[in-house]
C-alpha cells in the first residue's frame, strides 16, 4: 500500500503541476528560468536532488501547487479524549474529518486563496501531507520523486492547456486522490525546436 499510495500522490501532483504550468505560462517562464538557472549546462537532465534545493522559485511554485490542489482532499483522525471546540462537546474517539480543498483556499490564512502566488505557507493552514507526528512518512519520497520528474520534464517541454480545457470549469473530485472533470489535457512542445 504504501508504494502504490506514494507513486499515486506523486503522479497526482505532477498532474496538477502541468495542469499550473498551462494555465499561468507567465509562472511557466518564471519557473524555467529557475530551473535554467541552476542547471549544469552540460548535462542534459538534472538528476540530483542538491541541484533541485537550490530551485527556490520551482520548490515554492510546487508548494503553491500543493496548497491549491493537493493530492489528498481531506485527511481523516480520531480524537482520543473529549474536545469543547466553540462550545461543541465532541466525544472521545470521534471521526474528524480535515478539507484540505477548504483549509489551503480558507481567506483567513491566504491574502488570495484560489489564486496562485501565496507562495509562503502558513504554518498548521498549508498540510498537504499532514502535520505534527502524523505526517505522511512518503512526503519527502514523494516530493523528490515528483520534482526531479517535473524540473526535467519543464526543462525540455512548454507545457500549454489542451484547447478542449482551456476555458473549462474543472471540478474536483477526491477518491484516494484528488483529479477533475473534465480530466485535466495538456499539449507538449519540445523547447529544442
Amino acid at each position: 500500500m504504501f508504494i502504490i499510495a506514494g507513486h499515486e500522490t506523486s503522479s497526482t501532483l505532477c498532474y496538477w503541476v502541468l495542469y499550473a504550468l498551462g494555465k499561468y505560462p507567465h509562472v511557466q517562464e518564471k519557473v524555467l528560468q529557475d530551473i535554467e538557472k541552476h542547471a549544469h549546462p552540460d548535462k542534459d537532465q538534472i538528476d540530483d536532488l542538491e541541484t533541485v534545493e537550490k530551485m527556490e522559485y520551482f520548490l515554492a511554485f510546487v508548494n503553491e501547487c500543493l496548497r491549491l490542489f493537493s493530492p489528498a482532499g481531506m485527511l481523516f483522525r480520531y480524537n482520543d479524549k473529549k474536545e469543547i471546540w466553540n462550545g461543541a462537546v465532541i466525544p472521545k474517539k470521534t471521526r474528524i474529518i480535515l478539507p484540505l480543498f477548504l483549509l489551503h483556499r480558507h481567506p483567513t490564512y491566504w491574502d488570495q486563496p484560489d489564486e496562485l502566488g501565496n507562495f509562503k505557507p502558513h504554518p498548521f493552514s498549508f498540510i498537504p501531507f499532514s502535520g505534527g507526528g502524523r505526517n505522511c512518512v512518503g512526503e519527502r519520497f514523494a516530493r523528490i520523486e515528483a520534482n526531479l520528474i517535473l524540473v526535467n520534464l519543464i526543462k525540455k517541454f512548454k507545457i500549454k492547456l489542451a484547447p478542449s480545457i482551456e476555458e473549462a470549469k474543472l471540478e474536483y473530485r477526491s477518491s484516494l486522490t484528488v483529479k477533475s472533470k473534465p480530466k485535466v489535457r495538456i499539449c507538449v512542445e519540445s523547447r529544442n525546436s
